[in-house]
């Protein structure tokens, strides 16, 4: 019962939010159904888009987004065909001290993409799908941030958190 409550709400508030939503992407994205709750037992049904973020920071505030790479899982399997990475062009970003941990220079960051481009390409990728994340907070908070800026609209979508999992997993080991 509390399944299907939550899920009106949820359906209630993307359907609010496709209303306000003028871009094409978001709002495609937005009217595109996604996967409810009840589908939990029918696993082999779901897509899952698996996304990781590189940030300058940690800070949505102040930091800024240097890529987004994703894959699918389909089918319970990973899909490599499906694999993509995109830098998103920043040309004074600070990456002092970001670099040595994911490896994303000042060179490479020139060559990105806009963030509006890659934003839309993401949201095309995960409409109608579930999102996993391993830090499920910390990413959306840089993407709630982005498409807010971009567009006046946060992200709302079924979420995973790996991290999550984990943290629960290492909880009942002791």
């Amino acid at each position: 019962m509390l399944d299907h409550i939550n899920d009106a709400l949820f359906n209630r508030k993307r359907e609010a939010l496709s209303k306000r939503c003028t871009k094409g992407t978001l709002k495609q994205f937005l009217e595109t159904p996604t996967p409810t709750p009840s589908l939990r037992s029918k696993l082999a049904e779901l897509e899952f888009l698996v996304a990781d973020l590189e940030m300058t920071g940690l800070d949505p505030k102040n930091d800024k987004i240097l890529s987004i790479g994703t894959t699918l899982i389909k089918a319970k399997e990973i899909d490599h065909s499906y694999a993509s990475h995109q830098l998103v062009f920043q040309d004074n970003a600070d990456l002092t001290e970001s670099a040595p941990i994911h490896r994303i220079f000042n060179q490479d960051v020139v060559q990105g993409v806009p963030l509006e481009q890659a934003l839309n390409e993401f949201l095309s990728q995960l409409s109608g799908r579930v999102l996993v994340l391993h830090n499920a907070t910390l990413d959306k908070s840089f993407l709630n941030a982005a498409l807010t800026k971009l567009y006046g609209i946060g992200l709302v979508c079924r979420t995973i958190d790996t991290m999550q999992i984990e943290r629960r997993r290492l909880k009942y080991q002791g």
